[in-house]
């Protein structure tokens, strides 16, 4: 398993707290019921499958992943642009034809 990070965010202690702000920012005040980041998420859109991993090109906009952010009823895939520094999220559904890899807790 891969210890959870950030891209860009060269430290340990700084990349979780990075990522305890995106969670926050997705999930509010229930951002402690999910706590444990994830790594990689596979889905399927249109019968194609997608497949986005943190620190890579996610495959909706090739801009790099930053975090995947559960919540109760999604995914939310925050992608940053290396041109203006701009972050997007777009969200995948929870279901049958979903898989996560989680970072190790």
């Amino acid at each position: 398993m891969t210890k959870l990070f950030v891209p860009f965010v060269d430290d340990e202690e700084e990349s979780r707290k990075q990522w305890d702000s995106l969670n926050k920012s997705v999930n509010g005040r229930y951002a402690n019921e999910y706590k444990i980041g994830i790594y990689s998420l596979r889905s399927q859109h249109n019968g194609k499958s997608i497949l986005d991993r943190v620190g890579e090109p996610c495959s909706t906009n090739r801009q790099v992943v930053i975090a995947i952010i559960e919540s109760s009823t999604m995914f939310s895939v925050i992608t940053i642009s290396l041109k203006d520094y701009s972050k997007s999220t777009f969200t995948v559904g929870k279901g049958n034809d979903v898989r996560v890899e989680y970072f190790e807790s």
